[in-house]
């Protein structure tokens, strides 16, 4: 539908009068419409029930002259059928300073980067369909067009920006980082724009799932090395998205550069309010990452999130893991018995317990672990972080294994790695401390967690029979971390599917669910009254029941007994009071 279906309308005061209908329905005499226009105008129904209408109205209303562009991941997630409630919009023919103005009379509105001209926006609106912890819909992001000029360094903060509000939305276009990226759709007229002479490339790699840069890739890379991470995550994230050829050959050229460090220190100019003078201000040191730890951790542990097994392969196609996680790197060689490793050395025996991850015979696993351990307090546990911790001990698992490598003089043939898994907890130690893997706000992990989850998993390897019960319930009860037990079991589940028996070509769960057996058993003793050897509850069955005023017992009260028992065990319940607090608190959770 091109020109926009809009530009016979008339004046921008028809637009505004007509808007609201068009979003909900089309005037007749509009042109027939393509897939992809179906998809944003049934979008556009979704945007009137949660808010995005009124602003926009708002901002159309105040200015008649803004033009209100849908932008970016929004764009591509709607025409590719991915959900999502990150909405990026583009405000041109509006000062800033104004528009902060317009979006204040709609919301909350704060500035999380005023230099490059973004607003963020909490609308208030009668219909809340996504409502947060706090009442509030997800923000929007409102920006004005603007220009990039990289100073060439590639670092992430090294752009000079250039805010300007008559800036054609096809040019603010072309700065973006991938072709998928750059599409906007224009919420007044009703029709898809551009970057800028790019208007078939776009089309063809959304179509055809294809990542790719808007510039060239030398350019867009070198202006920031991240964007290289960033287009392997969106690899990881989009199902069937692959890079072009010239993009992952640029990548492996390039990709040594994201260890680039500042070779001196770098001032910045600042105007002292204080003096009325201009001071320089160092923004960065001599030694520095041009590309922040923390910019890095977020990309990797978004792209494993994603996709464990292809963001290995990514990484490892494309240098990074070279350059990143050298240790994952150095697993290739590393040579294993066949009689235990078939499958081959270490790193293929890592990347199979990645792809084992998502095996029918891990999930059936996950789920009996899933309720043998189910959460003490469940309102807010970060399922999120859970998995990525998971999958970060997977891949770290061995990592000692190189440096532990020995052979019997007896037998040459066997192969032992005696104590690699506390050389290994120690390596996974140090690369989420170099890495800064706990610092992203969302995609994040405890390396704590990791480092326990490495160090202990050879225990899932000793001989179960030869395991004393108490032993068993000081490792997996005596904590209320249930997530980190959690994943110790899943560790294993995937450490034993992943090691493939020279003879037998099969896992060898036997002991694994020995193990399963034991804990079921001691469990059920720890939820039998007058069975507990090694600790006494501070409340009995009888006493909860009445508590709670529960004339008849059963399973539910088994279970309160049994998470009072495991947090008696760590230390967060002390007394009676304590007690008595937290089986009501319990008991509430359990019913909602």
């Amino acid at each position: 539908m091109t020109p926009c279906a809009l530009s016979e309308l008339g004046s921008k005061q028809n637009k505004i009068i007509t808007i609201k209908n068009m979003f909900l329905k089309l005037p007749e005499h509009f042109p027939a419409l393509s897939l992809w226009e179906q998809k944003m105008i049934t979008q556009e129904k979704i945007f009137e029930r949660e808010g995005v209408l009124d602003v926009v109205q708002h901002i159309i209303l105040a200015e008649p002259q803004a033009g209100v562009y849908l932008v970016g991941g929004s764009v591509r997630d709607i025409l590719i059928g991915r959900q999502s409630k990150d909405y990026d919009f583009v405000v041109t023919g509006v000062d800033q300073e104004r528009l902060i103005e317009i979006l204040g009379e709609r919301g909350n509105t704060g500035q999380t980067g005023s230099s490059f001209g973004v607003i963020k926006n909490n609308p208030e609106y009668q219909y809340l369909q996504a409502i947060g912890e706090q009442g509030l819909a997800e923000p929007f992001d409102f920006a004005l067009p603007r220009n990039d000029h990289e100073s060439g360094s590639g670092g992430h903060h090294d752009t000079i920006v250039t805010v300007d509000k008559n800036i054609p939305i096809a040019e603010d276009l072309l700065r973006r980082d991938l072709t998928i990226n750059s599409l906007a759709w224009d919420i007044v007229n009703k029709c898809f724009v551009y970057p800028k002479g790019k208007e078939e490339i776009c089309k063809k790699d959304l179509e055809e799932k294809i990542i790719r840069t808007v510039d060239s890739p030398e350019k867009s890379f070198g202006g920031d090395w991240l964007r290289m991470l960033r287009a392997i995550r969106f690899s990881c994230q989009l199902e069937g998205f692959a890079l072009s050829p010239d993009t992952m050959e640029t990548i492996q050229n390039l990709s040594a550069h994201i260890n680039d460090v500042y070779e001196q220190d770098i001032y910045s100019e600042i105007f002292d309010q204080t003096t009325g003078e201009k001071i320089k201000k160092i923004i960065h040191k001599k030694g520095d990452y041009k590309i922040a730890r923390e910019r890095v951790a977020e990309e990797l542990l978004k792209s494993f999130y994603s996709n464990p097994l292809k963001a290995l392969d990514l990484y490892e196609k494309s240098g990074f893991l070279k350059h990143l996680l050298p240790q994952v790197d150095g697993l290739k060689g590393v040579e294993q018995s066949s009689d235990m490793h078939s499958e081959g050395d270490v790193y293929i025996h890592t990347r199979l317990a990645l792809e084992k991850l998502n095996d029918e015979k891990f999930k059936f696993y996950a789920q009996i672990i899933d309720e043998l351990f189910p959460d003490i307090e469940p309102v807010g546990v970060d399922k999120l972080k859970e998995k990525l911790e998971l999958i970060c001990s997977v891949l770290f698992h061995d990592l000692g294994k190189p440096a532990t490598k020995a052979t019997k003089e007896e037998e040459p043939e066997k192969i032992t790695f005696y104590g690699h898994d506390k050389k290994s907890a120690e390596l996974s130690a140090e690369i989420c401390q170099k890495l800064r893997l706990e610092t992203p706000i969302k995609y994040k992990i405890d390396p704590c967690n990791v480092k326990e989850n490495v160090g202990g998993h050879m225990f899932f390897f000793l001989n179960i029979d030869e395991v004393k019960d108490e032993t068993i319930y000081k490792k997996f009860f005596a904590t209320n971390n249930r997530s980190l037990v959690r994943n110790q079991f899943k560790l294993a589940v995937a450490d034993i599917l992943a090691s493939i028996p020279e003879q037998t070509q099969e896992p060898d769960f036997s002991n694994f669910e020995k193990l399963i057996e034991r804990i079921k058993i001691i469990k059920e003793k720890m939820l039998t009254e007058g069975d507990q050897e090694k600790i006494t509850l501070l409340l009995d069955g009888q006493e909860i029941m009445e508590l709670l005023d529960i004339k008849k017992g059963g399973k539910i009260i088994g279970q309160l007994k049994y998470d009072l028992l495991a947090a008696q065990i760590g230390g967060q319940i002390k007394d009676k009071n304590q007690a008595i607090e937290f089986i009501k608190k319990r008991y509430s959770q359990i019913k909602e």
